[in-house]
């Protein structure tokens, strides 16, 4: 009998370590709304009305490519993307990395790269495949 409460005792003391552990580390995770976009090495600093434009175009792009598109991709963000400046894009890739690279283990460049178009899509194909190269380009990786 003391064989058994012992043993219940263990593992019921290293059920509430893992517990913790996964709380504390949770808890340590960045907040997205405090992310810093860092251009420095790749033109101009944006104004705060750029750096809050590039938070929500990566904020879009984020729920546009997650999960299944079956209905198609929102147009106007890649296009919007596609027309940035360097320093914006740049900034785009690192907001969407510091954001959601940690939960899904994937870079901006990954996800560009990862996602399908439906065949009704070229042009969305056409103007990713530009972003992409204007990515490496930038040595984003």
């Amino acid at each position: 009998m003391d064989k058994k409460i012992i043993v219940i005792g263990a593992l019921s003391l290293t059920l509430i370590i893992v517990i913790l552990i996964i709380v504390y580390k949770a808890g340590k995770k960045k907040d997205p709304s405090q992310t810093e976009i860092d251009t420095d090495t790749y033109g101009t600093p944006l104004t705060e009305e750029r750096k809050q434009f590039v938070i929500s175009l990566s904020d879009s792009l984020y729920k546009d490519m997650n999960g299944l598109n079956t209905f198609g991709h929102e147009d106007g963000i890649y296009e919007a993307l596609s027309l940035l400046s360097d320093s914006e894009l740049v900034a785009v890739s690192n907001v969407f990395n510091a954001k959601y690279e940690q939960d899904s283990g994937e870079t901006f460049l990954q996800w560009l790269r990862n996602e399908t178009f439906s065949w009704d899509s070229f042009t969305n194909q056409d103007i990713m495949n530009v972003i992409t190269s204007r990515l490496v380009g930038l040595g984003v990786s």
